[in-house]
């Protein structure tokens, strides 16, 4: 398994043999339990998340929403790593595919591919965004980036935070949110973001 996602009462289960989804709570009985697959969502799912009482289904085979068992791909998109819903920039969910990041909106009562951005390719699903907009994004092996959303939104500039940064290696920091604090980990324990300074504090 790597991503659970409970909605209403449907449980659901992304596996690296598809998405599956079940009735929550489970009855308490020694019967099989009836978990299945959903039609067209076999292989490999990455994440699901909860978005606008919507269900996002990230897979390798693109971006999927679930209304309870089953999927509508979102055109136009390769496999997708993860989302956020953008909290400075609301009606926009950013996205990570194989090809980059690009932005979801709705029209007309349905989310669509906004636009791909520009000006950075790496791929992954580790990103979050702090208070001032900005993504902070893992890559295992490279480091932390910060990237600036341009005001038209369609591409970013970056900066890499790494060693010269207060990181004490490169490899292995991850970021996440928690209490809607931007926190970093690595093999050096655990970072914050020191704004004024520019650097991270152990």
């Amino acid at each position: 398994g790597y991503t659970s996602l409970l909605k209403g009462n449907l449980l659901y289960l992304g596996t690296n043999q598809g998405l599956y989804y079940t009735e929550y709570p489970r009855p308490n009985t020694p019967n099989d339990s009836n978990i299945e697959l959903i039609p067209g969502m076999q292989g490999q799912v990455w994440n699901l998340k909860l978005i606008d009482n919507t269900v996002f289904c990230a897979t390798n085979f693109g971006t999927y929403i679930i209304e309870n068992n089953r999927a509508k791909k979102i055109d136009d998109i390769p496999g997708t790593w993860n989302f956020i819903e953008l909290q400075t920039k609301p009606g926009y969910i950013l996205g990570s595919s194989y090809n980059g990041f690009f932005l979801l909106n709705k029209e007309k009562g349905n989310w669509k591919l906004s636009n791909y951005i520009k000006g950075f390719n790496e791929s992954g699903g580790m990103f979050e965004e702090d208070q001032n907009g900005d993504i902070w994004f893992s890559h295992w092996i490279k480091g932390i980036f910060k990237l600036k959303l341009n005001s038209e939104l369609d591409s970013v500039s970056v900066e890499i935070y790494d060693t010269n940064k207060g990181f004490y290696y490169i490899r292995n920091n991850i970021v996440f949110k928690l209490d809607n604090r931007i926190l970093f980990s690595g093999d050096g324990g655990f970072f914050t973001y020191n704004q004024q300074e520019d650097q991270m504090n152990h």
